[in-house]
């Protein structure tokens, strides 16, 4: 899975549940985040809801920060190898 030494890089997007158990959609993606991370076989950069959060608010400065202390647009720095989105099922036997 390692590329010339360096750890893939992926993001977790939301995973649905189509289950009928009641199961927050949010902690459950963010439990697996944490788990990737603490491996340290693997880096995680944020979702694209959480990017675009980001984006929003660097735009916001730009708008608004005096030029004394505005700061330069800049691209992401790390881009992701996987994504990684899915669903919990619940199948009765």
């Amino acid at each position: 899975m390692e590329k010339q030494g360096k750890k893939p890089v992926i993001i977790v997007e939301m995973i649905r549940n189509k289950s009928h158990e009641h199961i927050e959609n949010e902690p459950f993606t963010k439990d697996l985040e944490k788990g990737f991370v603490r491996t340290g076989k693997i880096r995680v950069v944020e979702g694209e809801k959480e990017r675009e959060a980001l984006r929003t608010k660097r735009d916001d400065q730009q708008q608004n920060a005096t030029v004394e202390t505005i700061k330069k647009w800049r691209l992401e720095t790390t881009g992701a190898d996987y994504i990684l989105q899915g669903s919990i099922n619940y199948y009765r036997r």
